[in-house]
């Protein structure tokens, strides 16, 4: 668990109190956090903010299926799209929890 830095760009839990946690650390490649909704057709984009460039808010059963797609996807999808996924889902919290998600990438 590392806690939100200047200048690295990633993927951040934001919990609804206290800092962000950096949970996947970009370093380039052709894929964005938008992609999990929009590929694997898991959560819900919401408004980023003016810091961040996409938000997603996934429940725990999502969590669970995107670890899976994940996996199903591994030849197929960027690499750095399926760690990504894999990391996030690492957090999955109780089972009626929605964690959000936010990029700077």
């Amino acid at each position: 668990m590392t806690e939100a830095g200047e200048g690295e760009a990633g993927v951040y839990l934001a919990p609804p109190s206290g800092e962000p946690h950096r949970v996947h650390t970009y370093t380039g490649g052709d894929y964005l956090l938008e992609d999990v909704v929009e590929l694997l057709q898991l959560g819900r984009l919401e408004d980023p903010g003016p810091e961040r460039t996409a938000a997603v808010r996934l429940g725990a059963g999502e969590l669970a299926e995107l670890r899976t797609l994940a996996d199903y996807y591994s030849f197929d999808l960027e690499e750095g799209f399926i760690r990504m996924c894999q990391e996030m889902a690492e957090w999955r919290g109780s089972a009626d929890q929605e964690l959000r998600f936010e990029a700077d990438f």
